[in-house]
């Protein structure tokens, strides 16, 4: 079988080689020239953990990122009033952690595999557009178009992971595009001091006033006896992002410090406005993630708010069940099909959990914000709520295995 995965991300990739390793031919197109620039760190949970084992690249991923124990989010930095809190050694099973990376070290150990087996990738191309012909012997086949309108070829099946704003959605028959959500981020990577005394072991979140937070991933580090790499994020509202120059970058990272005084010491490490780089989310849930000839993973089939920190697991996840929903089924429309009732109760039950909570963690909800700083304070006091949130964040909830 022919086939063409559009995006090189980590669901893109790990699809991609699985299938060559079926002995498909693979061919993955990806809009960016600079396939090393892959995002911000990412936390990989319990569901992304036991992907990535049957994926059989686990021990190579964990060893570049950092076990994380613990999830911790608090109104300020007194850290009296905790709004958010789950403790993953509560959980049952072989993961009893999270794992904190930055997304360009996942990436490298996917792209090496995909290299590997024969996987082409193509950068710098932007896929606009599928067309399905029926016309073609001995069966029909898909037809790519890139954004000059040129094609640039045939396929058997075409994979969509290209993201949350996929340009081949449309192609579905589909035209609800969902939504942009008000409040994205800002982030960065930086190295955390070697006599940091920040606890390297949890990832924690300062919600601020009005959502305007800051958060902490570790993400571990880059080579042996380096320091640790974080990637430090700023929650806004991405309409009132600062709009800077070197002088107003400056009086911004002074307020911030202000704010966070404890966190100068990485802070400082900002001398500029373009080390911070800015995140949107869309809300979407693809409830058919497949058409004639194409199929979706990854947020081009449903994306949402992160505060559950679903992304690249459900990702991974998807890229599984696509690739043993291929493996067992001889008839291509019945393995996508099989793919999307295996992944619609575990996709339907996090986009609704994030649709729920993102007022209380992601908007300027004065009722909602209220809520959660006075009656989830009292909630997390106690130990079950923060077995019961390690659970939820796990991404087990749903899960069909």
């Amino acid at each position: 079988m022919k086939v063409a995965v559009v995006g090189a991300g980590p669901a893109g990739l790990a699809t991609a080689w699985k299938l060559a390793e079926q002995n498909h031919q693979v061919c993955v197109f990806e809009r960016k020239v600079d396939l090393t620039t892959q995002g911000s760190g990412v936390l990989i949970q319990s569901i992304g953990l036991a992907a990535l084992k049957e994926l059989g690249v686990l021990s190579e991923v964990e060893a570049l990122g950092r076990r994380l124990k613990r999830v911790d989010g608090y109104t300020k930095e007194d850290r009296c009033d905790r709004v958010i809190g789950a403790d993953y050694t509560h959980l049952v099973g072989n993961y009893q952690y999270a794992l904190g990376i930055q997304r360009g070290a996942l990436w490298s150990v996917l792209h090496q595999r995909a290299v590997a087996v024969g996987v082409e990738i193509i950068a710098g191309v932007t896929i606009t557009g599928a067309h399905r012909i029926t016309n073609r012997a001995p069966a029909a086949r898909t037809e790519l178009k890139d954004s000059l309108g040129n094609i640039v070829g045939t396929y058997d099946l075409v994979i969509d992971a290209s993201g949350a704003f996929s340009k081949l959605r449309h192609c579905s028959g589909v035209h609800n595009e969902g939504f942009i959500l008000p409040y994205g981020s800002l982030w960065t990577t930086l190295c955390l001091p070697i006599d940091s005394q920040y606890n390297t072991d949890a990832m924690t979140i300062f919600t601020g006033e009005r959502n305007q937070g800051i958060g902490l991933i570790p993400t571990g580090q880059a080579e042996p006896n380096q320091p640790q790499k974080v990637t430090l994020f700023f929650n806004l509202n991405w309409r009132k992002a600062p709009r800077w120059n070197n002088a107003s970058f400056l009086t911004w990272k002074r307020t911030i410090i202000r704010q966070w005084p404890t966190l100068e010491h990485l802070l400082e490490q900002l001398t500029h406005h373009e080390q911070l780089y800015l995140a949107k989310f869309r809300h979407y849930t693809m409830h058919k993630p497949y058409a004639q000839g194409i199929v979706y993973i990854g947020d081009a089939a449903h994306c949402s708010s992160p505060q559950l920190g679903q992304g690249v697991n459900m990702s991974l996840v998807d890229a599984v069940a696509l690739v043993k929903s291929i493996e067992s089924e001889q008839n291509l429309e019945r393995a996508v099909k099989k793919y999307a009732r295996r992944r619609k109760l575990h996709v339907l039950v996090y986009q609704t959990l994030a649709n729920l909570l993102r007022p209380f963690y992601q908007s300027d909800n004065f009722v909602a914000v209220a809520f959660r700083d006075h009656v989830l304070n009292l909630f997390f006091r106690i130990w079950f709520p923060m077995r019961l949130t390690a659970y939820i964040l796990s991404g087990q909830l749903g899960h069909r295995r």
